[in-house]
């Protein structure tokens, strides 16, 4: 109502002169740009708020997706290692089955490869 020109509580039929409501939109002004001069009142001003960062409707879905390739990435290295392992023993059994396989010219087992083979056997179960 102020800025149509009405006086609160003095009725809304009468309307307050022009030159009042110059003089205080004036002063308005001159405060105004007094305020942003000096370096004392510059403090005042109001501050400008950080604006928040939005968060990411996919995050939880990144999440997952990370999580699920970190577990891909790790299945592969276990498999590899197992596949590893796997060569290693299939390598040593062949090893000692062509050992053991050895024979005398009348075809008996060499007891020497039989007897190292079983006290390999112990000291594995020892350990």
């Amino acid at each position: 109502m102020k800025k149509e020109g009405f006086e609160a509580g003095k009725g809304a039929s009468r309307k307050r002169s022009l030159s009042k409501v110059n003089e205080q939109n004036n002063d308005e002004i001159k405060e105004t740009t007094i305020s942003s001069h000096n370096p004392k009142n510059s403090l005042e001003l109001p501050y400008k708020k950080k604006r928040l960062k939005k968060t990411d409707p996919l995050a939880k879905a990144k999440a997952a997706a990370l999580q699920r390739k970190e577990e891909k990435v790790r299945d592969l290295e276990e498999r590899e290692l197992q596949k590893q392992q796997h060569e290693k023993k299939i390598s040593e059994r062949k090893k000692r089955s062509r050992v053991m396989m050895k024979r005398t010219r009348r075809g008996q087992p060499i007891m020497k490869n039989i007897i190292t083979g079983l006290l390999g056997k112990l000291e594995e179960e020892r350990k």
